[in-house]
């Protein structure tokens, strides 16, 4: 659920694959009182990388919903000392990178690097898992 109280749907059934949102489009905030926040794209990805952790990092987390959505979490980034990007290695997730790093530029840790290969932090996961 989203912090508007929308739903963020995924079909995977269908070859159409496709992303919805049932309610307001809005991002997604999860507090664990830390001063690291971690932001990402979209719930697949957001899974992936607790899939990877193996367990809930302490640091909060901010699920976009949509890199069009990156505005509206620069209020909520001033007072983190490490903002850790996974975006996706596309057009959006290079602009939505660069508008953070315009922003907070001592802050952001762009952790695309870990999976340049791949489109996002979720296709990673699924290809090293084979």
């Amino acid at each position: 659920m989203n912090d508007s109280g929308g739903l963020e749907i995924t079909n995977i059934i269908s070859e159409n694959f496709r992303k919805i949102c049932l309610g307001k489009k809005e991002i997604t905030t999860i507090n664990n009182n830390s001063k690291i926040v971690s932001i990402f794209e979209s719930w697949s990805d957001f899974l992936s990388y607790l899939t990877i952790k193996k367990q809930i990092p302490k640091e909060n987390f901010i699920i976009l919903n949509s890199t069009s959505m990156v505005s509206k979490v620069t209020n909520l980034l001033i007072d983190y000392d490490t903002i850790k990007l996974f975006f996706d290695n596309d057009n959006a997730g290079n602009k939505a990178t660069a508008y953070l790093k315009m922003k907070f530029k001592n802050s952001i840790i762009d952790n695309r690097i870990h999976y340049k290969n791949y489109n996002d932090l979720n296709e990673y996961l699924t290809n090293i898992k084979q």
